[in-house]
């Protein structure tokens, strides 16, 4: 009798739901591998203020999960998100604004990367800008895309770290089965985990991903078409 095929997913089980359904949805197994946690920051009282008085003019980039939950936390004090842009990558994220959390309102994305990278956020955004204040919420040290990009077309951005990403340790998986890695943290984390990261293929939510576990030697199981569930059981169905 043949067994199902397995593929870890690099979340905490309660933050990867959607994926082990969409691995199951292609007749896969998933196994729940957390290689992440996220410790909040305390904001500066100008960073505070900065962030309670973005208007219409302004945008907010917010390029992670948790840095959508973060800011809700924030916003649960004056009990709705400001009336600014908001800037996020992929449609999950998407979805996830709007939603809100609890009786937060949500809001509508008006800027959406198609691709997982802040590349294509900029590049999104610079089609149609707005001309107040740019200003990324999100990890301690985000990654330098985004921001280049948008210093390179004339914009400046002021980045307010919301949480800082740290390696959670932890044995190594099993080898020889895919990993599913969201971000080049992930990939850090696990390197910290295995000795031969020949053993262990990655399975890159997109391309920043994926050029951060080819450069740490990992090798590539393949990369998803878009930074969803559905792309997740198209890939394992043909895998």
């Amino acid at each position: 009798m043949e067994t199902s095929p397995v593929l870890w997913i690099g979340r905490a089980e309660d933050h990867c739901v959607d994926w082990l359904e969409a691995a199951s949805h292609a007749g896969w197994i998933g196994r729940a591998l957390p290689l992440l946690q996220q410790s909040p920051l305390p904001l500066s009282s100008e960073n505070s203020t900065l962030l309670r008085h973005l208007g219409e003019q302004d945008c907010l980039f917010i390029t992670s999960r948790n840095g959508l939950l973060q800011w809700f936390d924030f916003c649960q004090s004056s009990g709705q998100l400001p009336s600014c842009k908001y800037a996020v990558i992929g449609t999950q994220s998407a979805a996830l604004l709007s939603a809100g959390k609890g009786a937060l309102k949500g809001r509508h994305a008006d800027y959406v990367a198609p691709r997982r990278n802040g590349d294509s956020l900029a590049e999104v955004f610079l089609s149609d800008p707005v001309l107040g204040s740019l200003v990324f919420f999100g990890a301690e040290t985000p990654r330098p895309e985004l921001a280049t990009r948008l210093v390179a077309s004339g914009r400046s951005l002021v980045e307010v770290a919301a949480y800082r990403n740290q390696s959670l340790p932890g044995p190594p998986p099993a080898p020889h089965l895919p990993i599913f890695l969201f971000s080049p943290s992930g990939v850090e984390s696990l390197v910290e985990r295995v000795e031969t990261p020949a053993d262990y293929p990655v399975l890159a939510i997109g391309e920043t991903t994926r050029d951060a576990a080819q450069a740490a030697q990992f090798p590539l199981f393949g990369c998803l078409e878009e930074p969803t569930p559905e792309a997740l059981t198209e890939f394992l169905n043909h895998a």
